[in-house]
């Protein structure tokens, strides 16, 4: 680090930064450099502008298809019977989380998902988190396409779905969902708007923000039959997964951006 001189704020010393010895390549070469690294931000800022767009696409229609402005066909072409206005206590199980006892955290090799654990995605295979010994009853399981929900926090009604194949157990506090329906159908639904304004309103006389098994089964929304909630499910994963993909382009891009700068400018 450059001289501080002193003072509480660090600084530069000006002849330190007159001495320091920088290799530059030829102006040509400068001129190559900079307008590939330039291209590579246009294509990052492209990536982000396409992302951007699915994700409002996604909202869109999933505002519109939850109110009903559109519908899905059989297919023969008609349209399913109609929705049916019902509790989600009526169609889910919603399950909560084990009181895993701290003093046996990281002895065992059991995945326990935290709400710090909880993200859009969750990764089993690249699990950092908490491991226990303990082993509780299956219902606390959470596998491959399950969502989960964080109960208490800051981030309370927060959702993040399990993507690949491995098993982990949910932690108090946490909420995993079962349903003989289309449970992608419900992983959708409590992602839009007024289910989050729904949660948002429930009051708590905790300092801390609390939402219970039974806040969540009270909430009332028009269902469809499961073969709508199939179609719906299928259309609105779709998008999710371009994003994914999307994304997963963006974090190469980003990547090779930084493996450059950091090789190019030794």
């Amino acid at each position: 680090m450059l001289g501080t001189k002193g003072t509480k704020m660090p600084r530069g010393d000006k002849q330190q930064i007159i001495q320091y010895v920088v290799y530059l390549p030829s102006k040509l070469e400068q001129n190559k450099i900079a307008t590939f690294l330039s291209l590579l931000d246009s294509r990052i800022e492209a990536q982000i502008k396409i992302i951007e767009d699915l994700k409002l696409l996604k909202k869109t229609m999933s505002q519109n298809i939850f109110s009903l402005k559109i519908r899905f066909k059989d297919e023969e072409g008609n349209v399913f019977s109609s929705w049916k206005l019902r509790k989600l206590s009526d169609v889910l199980i919603i399950q909560g989380g084990y009181a895993f006892k701290s003093s046996l955290f990281n002895q065992g090799t059991n995945k326990v998902i935290r709400i710090g654990d909880i993200l859009p995605i969750i990764k089993l295979s690249n699990f950092s988190g908490i491991y226990s010994s303990e082993t509780p009853n299956e219902k606390y399981i959470v596998r491959k396409n399950d969502f989960v929900m964080a109960l208490s926090g800051a981030t309370f009604g927060k959702v993040g779905k399990i993507e690949d194949k491995g098993i982990a157990y949910i932690n108090q506090r946490v909420a995993t969902f079962r349903t003989k329906q289309c449970l992608e159908f419900f992983y959708q639904l409590v992602q839009i708007n007024n289910f989050k304004n729904y949660i948002s309103s429930i009051p708590t006389a905790s300092a801390q923000p609390n939402i219970s098994n039974d806040d969540i089964g009270n909430y009332k929304s028009y269902i469809p039959d499961v073969m709508e909630q199939t179609k719906i499910a299928g259309f609105l994963s779709t998008i999710d997964n371009k994003i994914e993909t999307e994304r997963a382009i963006l974090d190469a891009y980003a990547k090779q951006k930084q493996y450059l700068l950091a090789n190019l400018l030794i």
